[in-house]
């Protein structure tokens, strides 16, 4: 990894204590609010489930989760069935991530990157959506 900025050695901190006091069930998606998220109305009042209604379609699609951290959006996307980058600058988050979907049922349906914002490891013209 590059040299990292201040902040992003901050992060990587404070996210490596999220992730050290999550615990395991929390990881269990709740299917009533993963429902939620699977195909919202655009009227919604919920800001979360309007930017999910307006995404549209994402089956197929390359989508980047920038700033994934403990995967929920990651879970999401996959549900949703999207190809799923997940990024985060934090190891820690990013296995906490992997572990979110597989007692979710769904490891191998994003692929974890470790990565910064000023260097992402993405290729260019690779992804759909982010």
């Amino acid at each position: 990894m590059p040299t990292l900025h201040s902040r992003e050695t901050a992060e990587i901190s404070r996210s490596a204590y999220e992730a050290a006091h999550t615990p395991a069930a929390r990881l269990i998606a709740n299917e009533d609010n993963v429902r939620r998220y699977l195909d919202p109305p655009v009227d919604t009042v919920y800001p979360l489930e309007y930017a999910y209604a307006i995404l549209g379609d994402v089956r197929g699609r390359t989508v980047v989760d920038f700033g994934c951290g403990s995967g929920e959006n990651a879970l999401l996307m996959a549900r949703r069935g999207a190809k799923v980058l997940a990024v985060d600058l934090s190891f820690d988050l990013i296995e906490l991530a992997r572990q979110r979907l597989a007692v979710n049922r769904l490891a191998g349906a994003a692929t974890f990157l470790v990565g910064s914002a000023h260097d992402l490891p993405i290729a260019t013209c690779s992804v759909d959506i982010v």
